[in-house]
């Protein structure tokens, strides 16, 4: 658009009044078909608004009128399709019902095998007979009533009367027949009678009326759902209806609402086109001394008032501008330079911690690579003692486990996770008093590994501070010290067990040596005695001197077995050799082997109860069990008393068992009485050695077995020997292996 000439523009505003414009360009009247309301519309509001109203009201009026109309149609069609719907699902119920009742009742036949199920079966056919019962009762209600069936037929009213009673006589025949069987003593022989009978009812007359009641249900459903079908497309039809008036009453009030938007705009554009034009003209030559001319007397006049006054205030304020920013750019050149130089320290500053945070970050790789390769736990604590870091090596002593919604455990917790459940008290208490006082931490406790391993584990710990005092947390070391431990309890466990060899050696040296005395100053006693008197003695004294030398040799020899013996069954030599033997035989020999070598006035007496004639076990260790047992029980109980040997054999193991009637053992004896040289207090003044107890431990635990006693101090005593049995068969197999 072309912009007239300045003096052109100033001779139209000096020259034109705004009557002369108005009566040639007819600014503000427009040839509406409601004229005379809009002539009194002096305001662009007013026009736009009337204009607006017009088109507005069409489009409402329209759609109101068409809204009105498809719901009117539409209601009647929902109202149809809502009660053939109803209608279509209460005989569905029904029907479905009907067939499941008689479904039921066909499932009795082969169930009368079963009774449970028959019975199972029965009450879900009760239970759909009394549905049916319950919605024929609605049926006829409704029918009746009219509640639902606003469109029910001659048909359904024909159907009601026709089966109206057909289930009750269904029912009721069915019971009949049911009640003829006897399902309490019902047998396989009539099983198949009673089935006969259940299947002649299903093609009686009573079921095929059934049947024909479910077809008659069919063919109404058929009719319900010809007729909801009929609703539904009279519903569609409604809403097509309803659409085509609100789009058609749309349709004008958008034509209309063009026109009266093209013939406004033009009434409104006129005069703002001359604003704008002296608007573009001040913008682009940056001249504030123009006016825009007041061509009409509502929002647009006083609009170009308000311009030109603002065009003025503008002139003024641009003047003002120019001055303020002369200043503004004296004082952003002193700003600048001040900036330059605050940035030139800045970056002197960030350079200086970029070098501060290049050596921490190395520091920082340093300590990381150390603790890495350490082979000690290394972690650091915060103020309160939590966990903020643990080096590879202390991760590998407690890996984090997890919760039970699945989220990682923090290392504190996992850390106290690990710890036994014996040290953990003590080490929470140490460390909370650690963390309160500020002081150094050393403590020694266990950890439960996660595969079921306890570790040994030596903790210490320091306050960390900065170079201003504060406290920054602690720093801490883990180390593994359950091989140190181990080595400790093995040196510990070797010295006991050095200081009772000490003890066995000088015990066995006092023992044997005292015990050895005995017999060889007999020994040397009668060899001198034959050996300067033998001219002088006779045969018979000879014979009672080399007796008694043959005694004692056999004393000595017998010593040199037991201790022989204690030292195989000590470095693991002793070991057992079961084979087949005649337990009985074998305890009856032994008898009489101890009856003839004690001299012993004593009554034996033996009992022996077993099924099995034949044992696998080894003759050696249980003859030496045996005749340990049965010499103490000689020794250690008076002349002429009875000397019990029981022997019971299960199949899967021997019991053995020696009673006497002697001195009895002391309760605190009873406690070391298997130990090597160990003698009880009451039998000191009795020769003996203490090592024959201590071999017959040995001798029942190489063969697997179990060894008590029973004891009371004057009264008896009785030793219980338990040995498993091995087969003969296993023990062939080994011999032949």
């Amino acid at each position: 658009m072309s912009h007239p000439p300045k003096s052109s523009l100033q001779h139209r505003v000096s020259s034109e009044p705004l009557s002369d414009y108005d009566s040639r360009q007819g600014a503000g009247l427009l040839d509406f078909p409601t004229r005379w309301s809009l002539r009194r519309a002096k305001s662009i509001r007013q026009k736009i608004g009337w204009s607006h109203a017009l088109a507005i009201g069409v489009a409402v009026i329209g759609s109101t009128f068409g809204h009105l109309l498809g719901d009117a149609y539409a209601r009647v069609a929902t109202r149809n399709w809502e009660a053939a719907h109803r209608e279509e699902r209460l005989l569905s119920s029904l029907n479905l019902a009907v067939l499941a009742a008689r479904s039921h009742q066909q499932q009795f036949i082969p169930l009368l095998q079963n009774l449970p199920e028959f019975e199972h079966e029965h009450k879900h056919f009760l239970g759909h007979v009394q549905k049916i019962r319950g919605l024929m009762t609605e049926v006829q209600t409704a029918v009746v009533t009219h509640a639902q069936f606003s469109h029910a037929s001659a048909e359904l009213e024909a159907w009601l009367r026709t089966h109206d009673s057909t289930i009750e006589i269904y029912t009721e025949q069915l019971d009949q027949e049911l009640r003829k069987i006897d399902r309490s003593r019902l047998q396989t022989a009539n099983v198949s009678a009673a089935q006969q009978s259940l299947l002649a009812f299903t093609n009686s007359d009573a079921a095929l009326e059934l049947d024909s009641l479910s077809d008659d249900l069919t063919l109404l459903l058929d009719d319900v759902h010809a007729r909801e079908m009929e609703a539904d497309i009279a519903m569609h039809r409604a809403e097509d209806l309803h659409s085509l008036i609100t789009y058609t009453s749309l349709l004008l009030s958008v034509v209309l609402a063009v026109v009266l938007a093209l013939r406004t705009s033009q009434a409104i554009a006129r005069p703002i086109e001359a604003v704008t034009q002296v608007a573009q003209r001040a913008a682009q030559e940056s001249r504030f001394d123009l006016q825009a001319p007041a061509l009409t007397d509502d929002e647009v006049g006083r609009l170009a008032t308000a311009f030109n006054g603002l065009i003025r205030q503008v002139g003024q304020y641009t003047q003002e501008l120019e001055l303020s920013r002369q200043t503004l750019e004296l004082r952003v050149t002193e700003r600048t330079q001040e900036l330059k130089q605050t940035i030139q320290e800045l970056e002197e500053e960030i350079s200086l911690r970029c070098q501060i945070q290049v050596a921490l970050h190395k520091s920082e790789e340093l300590f990381r690579s150390l603790s890495a390769c350490s082979p000690v736990g290394i972690f650091l604590a915060d103020v309160a003692g939590g966990l903020t870091y643990m080096n590879p090596r202390l991760q590998a002593l407690s890996p984090k486990s997890t919760a039970a919604n699945g989220t990682e455990v923090s290392w504190g917790a996992s850390w106290m996770e690990r710890v036994h459940p014996e040290d953990c008290d003590r080490v929470l208490s140490a460390w909370a008093e650690h963390i309160q006082q500020g002081g150094s931490y050393a403590d020694e406790y266990r950890l439960q590994m996660p595969e079921g391993e306890t570790r040994w584990v030596h903790a210490r710990s320091s306050p960390l501070f900065a170079d201003t005092g504060i406290l920054l947390g602690h720093v801490g070391t883990v180390e593994d010290v359950t091989e140190q431990k181990q080595a400790e309890q093995e040196i510990r466990h070797a010295l006991a067990r050095e200081r009772e060899l000490n003890e066995l050696r000088a015990r066995f040296v006092t023992t044997v040596s005292h015990e050895f005395r005995t017999p060889l100053t007999v020994i040397v006693s009668s060899t001198e005695l034959v050996q300067h008197y033998e001219h002088k003695m006779t045969l018979e004294k000879k014979q009672q001197h080399f007796e008694k030398i043959q005694t004692a040799s056999r004393y000595i020899t017998h010593l040199l077995d037991e201790v022989l013996l204690l030292s195989q069954a000590s470095s693991s030599d002793l070991q057992s050799n079961p084979a087949p033997m005649d337990l009985e035989q074998f305890c009856r020999n032994l008898l009489e082997d101890m009856q003839v070598a004690s001299f012993s006035s004593h009554t034996f007496r033996f009992r022996y109860q077993s099924f099995h004639p034949s044992v696998c076990l080894d003759e050696r260790l249980l003859r030496y069990i045996l005749t340990n047992l049965l010499s103490n029980a000689i020794k250690y109980s008076p002349h002429g008393s009875e000397v019990e040997l029981e022997v019971t054999c299960d199949g899967a193991s021997v019991t053995l068992s020696v009673q006497d009637q002697g001195i009895g053992i002391p309760a605190a004896d009873q406690l070391h009485l298997f130990e090597a040289f160990h003698r009880a207090k009451n039998a000191t003044n009795i020769p003996g050695v203490g090592l024959g107890l201590s071999i017959v431990k040995n001798c029942v635990d190489i063969q697997g077995g179990q060894i008590t006693v029973e004891s009371k101090t004057d009264l008896d005593t009785k030793f219980t020997v338990v040995l498993p049995l091995i087969s003969q068969s296993h023990e062939t197999q080994s011999q032949e292996i």
